[in-house]
């Protein structure tokens, strides 16, 4: 049987009705923002701790000119295969012998691999520096939140700090809007 979470009373099979008959509290509905909360903080948790990760792939694919040069550098030995070999237009079943482009390409070919190689041995070794995008759970900073945590604060004063930053955040919203109007109007 199920009791009523807010005055503890057990209820029947024949208390079919949402609230409680004796306190009246919508049992659907119960400490349903609290609930909310939770299932908020945890995606917010979930998306503080993998940003990161998309931070770095970001960074190594499109960060910087490094990157883009070594994509840029990965593909080049490739394109230079493929101009090599519309430039013989020998046919399968023709030795590439006969024609005096097949060693000139093949020496190209190599000669970009190797390029290839020691711009990305470069990157490795230098680094691609990454700029990581600030998270908020709840308002505050995720380190400031993971730091609450582990100091042990309870869930309420962690709240109460997260009450006090989304306002913060609002304030500034709001200000910035002001200021937003007033430059389009001038």
């Amino acid at each position: 049987m199920a009791t009523c979470p807010h005055c503890g009373r057990v209820l029947r099979i024949t208390d079919w009705k949402p609230e409680c008959p004796d306190c009246g509290v919508n049992l659907n509905y119960y400490k349903a923002n609290d609930r909310l909360l939770d299932e908020s903080e945890k995606v917010e948790i979930e998306h503080a701790k993998f940003q990161p990760k998309v931070d770095r792939a970001k960074a190594a694919y499109a960060g910087s000119w490094k990157a883009i040069l070594r994509i840029v550098l990965t593909l080049l030995p490739v394109g230079a295969l493929i101009a090599f070999l519309i430039a013989v237009k020998a046919p399968a079943y023709m030795e590439k012998y006969e024609n005096p482009s097949a060693g000139i390409g093949a020496y190209i070919y190599i000669l970009l691999q190797a390029v290839s190689f020691g711009w990305n041995l470069h990157v490795v070794l230098s680094g691609i520096p990454v700029k990581y995008t600030q998270c908020l759970i709840g308002g505050l900073p995720s380190e400031e939140y993971f730091g609450y945590v582990e100091d042990g604060w309870s869930k309420e004063d962690i709240r109460r700090k997260m009450l006090v930053a989304l306002a913060k955040l609002q304030i500034e919203a709001e200000a910035g809007a002001e200021t937003g109007c007033e430059e389009v109007r001038a």
